[in-house]
């Protein structure tokens, strides 16, 4: 049976719908059509990733992808950071296995996204955009970002993101976003990170 509240759903041409089943009911959890834009193609879900490590450790990890090297990839999602210590915290992303961006809380802006460093409970947003990928065009990954706290609040965009390495020239399989705490009394948190494609 499909769940209640997935019972009337409305598909277009040439739209794929892609279901799992939890062993009683169905549930939709992607679809895609070429011939519109953006589509999603995973989702991590509502259960948040946390880490309190002050080395790059993972905090979600989206897996059993299939993007191809000629699709444009957009990944977006939630992330904060607790009171405790008055340091930031940063963001980074690997991808099948490669650290592509290595978090460093310890240096303003080395990820693909930071907090401020005031010891205050804060949340923001993120999004990363990775183009297709060539041989000569490995290295063009652009961030955004943002968050806010009850003193400090801030923003960021992609020059300031130092790649550790080459954005993987083949089909990706896997997207992991890790973290970097700076100081083990501070917990970040990542929560409903989606991956979409552009062909």
């Amino acid at each position: 049976p499909i769940a209640a509240a997935q019972r009337d759903i409305m598909a277009f041409a040439n739209e794929i719908l892609t279901f799992v089943s939890n062993g009683t009911s169905w549930y939709l959890v992607g679809r895609s059509n070429p011939a519109i834009g953006w589509q999603l193609v995973a989702k991590s879900g509502s259960t948040e990733g946390t880490t309190t490590s002050t080395s790059p450790a993972t905090i979600i990890t989206v897996s059993s992808l299939n993007i191809p090297t000629t699709y444009w990839v957009r990944i977006r999602g939630q992330y904060r950071k607790s009171a405790g210590a008055a340091t930031c915290c940063a963001l980074g992303l690997t991808i099948n296995g490669t650290a592509v961006v290595t978090p460093n809380g310890a240096v303003a802006g080395d990820g693909i996204a930071v907090t401020g460093a005031t010891s205050e409970a804060q949340s923001g947003v993120f999004e990363v955009l990775i183009p297709p990928r060539a041989a000569t065009y490995l290295r063009g990954l652009s961030s955004t970002y943002a968050y806010s706290g009850a003193t400090d609040v801030g923003a960021g965009v992609g020059p300031d993101i130092v790649l550790s390495n080459d954005i993987p020239n083949a089909t990706i399989t896997s997207i992991i976003i890790t973290g970097d705490t700076t100081n083990v009394a501070n917990t970040i948190g990542v929560n409903n990170v989606t991956v979409e494609v552009l062909a």
